[in-house]
């Protein structure tokens, strides 16, 4: 059963969604979304772990007030865990989570068990590998409306909107993913639209910075998931903190694009990540 509260912290409030028992897995989540997040979370559920999930800054009920920066973010996240009573857990990241993820494992070693990073931003705000900007304009002007109009269209015709998402964040072949997609694929891009998405949040997310010296001092078994036709988060990055994170695993599919729990592939990448985590 998954219980949504707001924890008061130290950096103010926070709100979460909590599951399950077992070893704590701080769950981070990307862009349009929040605490509601339902592509990550079954499997992880389902695998005999403790989730905590958090409204990230700017979205859902978690004021940007509580971390503008990334290293802000992390110290608020790393408050969350203090407020729950959690001296220990593993972190894993999504899309624009990353550089959250990668400040909280740097600075709290003895918080952080494990970090796993899918998909997730780990480059400068200013590289060159940056996110597209037509990604930035979503987010302006009329949002909302927008996402509502595609929550919509996601319970109508989730398949025309699920090959839709993967073709505009992937570089596979559209034809190949329409033809491959399940009926739980389908469920999983209904779930993704119906869950909320702030452009405050968003916004804000683009402006944070993942350092070098962040990602050369992350010290805990680390496991990157990047797929090399992601359209939204280039690989480069993941390259990137590969080489800079000592003894990182770098795991990267062919296909899969920036939604690897959607579409071919997703049920092998997801039992690869639960395999490094209970290894923990």
């Amino acid at each position: 059963m998954i219980r949504i509260a707001v924890a008061d912290t130290s950096a103010g409030p926070i709100e979460y969604a909590e599951e399950g028992s077992g070893h704590a897995i701080l769950l981070l989540h990307g862009e349009s979304s929040n605490c509601r997040e339902r592509l990550v979370h079954p499997p992880l559920a389902n695998a005999g772990f403790r989730l905590i999930v958090p409204s990230r800054p700017g979205h859902g009920r978690t004021p940007l007030s509580v971390g503008r920066s990334a290293a802000d973010a992390a110290d608020a996240m790393a408050g969350l865990l203090a407020s729950l009573g959690i001296s220990r857990a593993i972190v894993a990241a999504v899309s624009s989570a990353g550089p959250t993820a990668v400040a909280l494992a740097a600075r709290n070693p003895d918080l952080v068990s494990g970090l796993v990073l899918e998909s997730a931003v780990t480059c400068p705000a200013s590289s060159p590998w940056g996110r597209p900007s037509s990604h930035r304009r979503f987010y302006t002007g009329c949002h909302q409306l927008r996402w509502k109009l595609l929550g919509l269209a996601a319970r109508l015709a989730p398949r025309l909107v699920a090959v839709r998402m993967l073709a505009v964040t992937s570089s596979h072949d559209t034809l190949d993913i329409r033809a491959r997609l399940r009926r739980s694929d389908l469920e999983a891009v209904r779930r993704f639209f119906s869950s909320g998405s702030s452009a405050a949040g968003a916004l804000a997310d683009w402006d944070h910075d993942v350092p070098e010296a962040h990602l050369a001092a992350v010290r805990v078994p680390t496991l990157i998931v990047h797929s090399r036709d992601d359209r939204s988060v280039p690989f480069a990055g993941a390259e990137r903190a590969h080489a800079l994170i000592p003894g990182s695993q770098l795991i990267a599919p062919a296909t899969g694009g920036h939604f690897l729990w959607i579409g071919p592939g997703a049920e092998e990448i997801t039992q690869r990540v639960i395999a490094f985590l209970k290894a923990l």
